[in-house]
């Protein structure tokens, strides 16, 4: 399981946490969405239109355990809102076309 955070919600809650005071040493900002690698790239598969097969080579190592974080310390300081996932994946491809693609 992984979690991942749209970049423009990073940058916001950043700018909430810079007009606070007297802060924890260190909060997580992760979202508290977890997905398997399958998903991502189900998710993938659909945001950019391809029509292939996904295949997962089984034989390989599982990678880095799971890592749950809690951002409880954060939501209790600053409002938070998180772009839904797929919509995130949405708008940076979007983003990719518009800047690599002529």
């Amino acid at each position: 399981m992984r979690e991942f955070l749209f970049a423009d919600d990073l940058a916001k809650i950043i700018v909430k946490l810079l007009a606070k005071t007297d802060l924890p040493d260190w909060l997580n900002i992760g979202s508290d969405d977890e997905y398997t690698i399958r998903e991502l790239a189900e998710m993938v598969k659909n945001v950019v239109g391809f029509a292939g097969d996904i295949i997962l080579d089984s034989t390989k190592p599982d990678g880095t355990p799971r890592k749950k974080m809690d951002n409880t310390s954060l939501k209790n300081i600053v409002d938070v809102e998180y772009t839904e996932f797929t919509k995130g994946l949405e708008l940076a491809y979007k983003d990719f076309l518009r800047r690599y693609t002529k």
